[in-house]
């Protein structure tokens, strides 16, 4: 199974020197490994848009599917996906 760890040789002097780094991830990034549920702030990263805005097409009913656990607005990975590939467009004037 391949290590999460990239290993990183160095020259120190004469000696090589293996150290052992992490790679480094978004906050979306790291939500995706744990979870498959985004809150706004991380859907909002995957997507690439404000939070705002997120907040304001859930508000208008035009954003993408959410669901509410206890009172906090949540968004399932594929339902984000389905939501941005229905957005594909060809041209910029529709």
């Amino acid at each position: 199974m391949p290590s999460v760890f990239t290993t990183l040789y160095m020259i120190w002097g004469s000696v090589m020197v293996r150290r052992k780094i992490l790679p480094v991830l978004s906050k979306a990034d790291n939500a995706l490994l744990a979870s498959p549920f985004f809150n706004t702030v991380e859907a909002s990263e995957f997507l690439r848009v404000k939070k705002r805005t997120l907040e304001n097409m859930r508000w208008q009913g035009n954003g993408p599917v959410f669901r509410k656990h206890g009172g906090t607005a949540v968004y399932h990975r594929d339902d984000l996906m389905r939501w941005s590939k229905d957005k594909c467009r060809d041209s910029t004037s529709r």
